[in-house]
């Protein structure tokens, strides 16, 4: 009952979410994009949305909020504390192949968002597993083999939505040579993701995946 009053709340604040960012976005004439905070707007939004939708289709993964909210709110906190003011996009930005680059790496987030707060989950429920009196609570979590497979696929989905990301920022980045040097901070933010989830994704493959049994 706690939880679907926590949902509940978390989706009022979604949709109050989502009409700030409309509200933005037409006086700025272009979606919030450019700067900290609305960075961390749009990835907040798309957070907020991606537990939510993960909620909805399955009820034991409602847990996950534990880890993705907060996260969300951090960052709309950071981005506040930065420079929230309107201002005009600058030249740098206006390429097509940015509203690429900058849609990916919200699915990203998004999606390493997930993988966080699903890690946790799993740490709770293995570590409930161990003691000598389980919790009933750890009971509508998720079996943990379908936790990992979970994990797993959102990593994978974020580590292909990060090259997209970087790949259609490099391209962004020829329309604008003269601003090279002034890479975008989801850029960087990128390839740090992409050299953390590579040996992420082959220890799962190799070392982790159940042994394949002989005919």
């Amino acid at each position: 009952r706690f939880l679907s009053n926590v949902l509940a709340l978390v989706g009022v604040g979604f949709v109050v979410h989502t009409v700030a960012i409309a509200a933005r976005t037409v006086a700025q004439g272009h979606l919030p994009w450019a700067g900290d905070y609305e960075n961390g707007l749009l990835v907040g939004w798309f957070i907020a949305g991606a537990t939510l939708f993960v909620a909805w289709r399955d009820r034991g993964l409602r847990f996950l909020g534990v880890g993705t909210i907060p996260l969300a709110l951090l960052l709309m906190g950071y981005g506040v504390m930065r420079n929230p003011t309107l201002g005009p996009m600058a030249v740098s930005l206006k390429s097509p192949w940015l509203y690429v680059h900058v849609y990916f790496a919200w699915l990203a987030f998004g999606a390493y968002a997930l993988a966080m707060g699903g890690g946790i989950v799993y740490l709770l429920k293995e570590r409930d597993a161990a003691a000598s009196a389980p919790n009933p609570v750890y009971g509508r979590f998720p079996p943990l083999d379908r936790l990992d497979e979970l994990l797993f696929r959102w990593v994978v989905f974020g580590f292909i939505t990060d090259a997209v990301m970087i790949a259609s920022g490099a391209i962004s980045a020829g329309f604008a040579r003269h601003h090279h040097h002034n890479r975008p901070t989801a850029g960087n933010l990128g390839l740090t993701h992409i050299h953390a989830t590579t040996p992420i994704i082959s220890i799962a493959r190799n070392v982790l995946a159940p042994p394949t049994r002989n005919p």
